[in-house]
Protein backbone atom coordinates (compact mmCIF):
# COMPACT_ATOMS: atom_id res chain seq x y z
CA UNK A 1 0.00 0.00 0.00
CA UNK A 2 1.29 3.49 -0.98
CA UNK A 3 2.02 6.30 1.92
CA UNK A 4 -0.54 8.98 2.37
CA UNK A 5 2.02 11.60 0.67
CA UNK A 6 2.73 9.61 -2.56
CA UNK A 7 -1.55 8.98 -2.98
CA UNK A 8 -1.94 12.51 -2.39
CA UNK A 9 1.08 13.71 -4.66
CA UNK A 10 -0.67 11.08 -7.37
CA UNK A 11 -3.90 12.43 -6.91
CA UNK A 12 -2.74 16.18 -7.19
CA UNK A 13 -0.81 15.23 -10.59
CA UNK A 14 -4.53 13.93 -11.64
CA UNK A 15 -6.33 16.92 -11.11
CA UNK A 16 -3.27 18.79 -12.27
CA UNK A 17 -3.82 16.35 -15.73
CA UNK A 18 -7.95 17.05 -15.46
CA UNK A 19 -7.47 21.11 -15.65
CA UNK A 20 -5.47 19.87 -19.32
CA UNK A 21 -7.77 17.97 -20.69
CA UNK A 22 -10.70 19.94 -20.00
CA UNK A 23 -9.52 22.26 -22.33
CA UNK A 24 -7.69 20.20 -24.86
CA UNK A 25 -9.75 16.57 -25.05
CA UNK A 26 -12.85 15.09 -26.16
CA UNK A 27 -15.73 15.05 -23.87
CA UNK A 28 -15.73 11.72 -23.66
CA UNK A 29 -11.90 11.21 -22.76
CA UNK A 30 -12.43 14.16 -20.03
CA UNK A 31 -15.22 12.35 -18.87
CA UNK A 32 -13.56 8.70 -18.61
CA UNK A 33 -10.85 10.36 -16.91
CA UNK A 34 -12.75 12.15 -14.48
CA UNK A 35 -14.47 8.88 -13.35
CA UNK A 36 -11.63 7.05 -12.97
CA UNK A 37 -10.09 9.55 -10.63
CA UNK A 38 -13.28 9.78 -8.57
CA UNK A 39 -13.40 6.43 -7.68
CA UNK A 40 -9.68 6.57 -6.77
CA UNK A 41 -10.66 9.57 -4.61
CA UNK A 42 -13.54 7.25 -3.28
CA UNK A 43 -11.27 4.37 -2.06
CA UNK A 44 -8.37 7.00 -0.86
CA UNK A 45 -9.88 9.62 0.60
CA UNK A 46 -13.69 8.86 1.65
CA UNK A 47 -15.76 11.78 2.49
CA UNK A 48 -13.85 13.93 -0.13
CA UNK A 49 -15.14 14.21 -3.95
CA UNK A 50 -14.09 16.69 -6.87
CA UNK A 51 -14.82 20.19 -7.34
CA UNK A 52 -15.03 22.13 -10.92
CA UNK A 53 -13.67 25.80 -9.68
CA UNK A 54 -14.58 27.92 -12.81
CA UNK A 55 -12.41 30.88 -13.55
CA UNK A 56 -13.99 33.67 -16.09
CA UNK A 57 -12.50 37.10 -16.91
CA UNK A 58 -11.22 39.48 -19.20
CA UNK A 59 -7.92 39.79 -20.96
CA UNK A 60 -7.18 43.17 -22.99
CA UNK A 61 -8.65 46.16 -23.41
CA UNK A 62 -10.99 47.89 -26.35
CA UNK A 63 -11.35 46.11 -29.46
CA UNK A 64 -8.43 43.75 -28.30
CA UNK A 65 -10.65 42.62 -25.08
CA UNK A 66 -12.04 39.12 -24.80
CA UNK A 67 -12.94 36.83 -22.76
CA UNK A 68 -11.22 34.23 -20.91
CA UNK A 69 -11.75 31.54 -18.46
CA UNK A 70 -10.35 28.37 -16.98
CA UNK A 71 -11.12 25.27 -15.07
CA UNK A 72 -9.37 23.89 -11.92
CA UNK A 73 -10.26 20.79 -10.22
CA UNK A 74 -10.15 20.48 -6.74
CA UNK A 75 -10.50 17.71 -3.42
CA UNK A 76 -13.72 18.91 -1.62
CA UNK A 77 -14.86 17.64 1.63
CA UNK A 78 -18.43 16.38 0.98
CA UNK A 79 -19.54 17.79 4.68
CA UNK A 80 -17.75 19.17 7.74
CA UNK A 81 -17.12 16.90 10.14
CA UNK A 82 -18.84 17.40 13.81
CA UNK A 83 -17.34 17.32 17.01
Amino acid sequence: MRSGGKIMNAIQQALLALNTLYDASTLQEYEKSLQALEEQVKREFPGFTIAHAVEIGTVGAGEERYQHGGVAHVLLPLREKTK
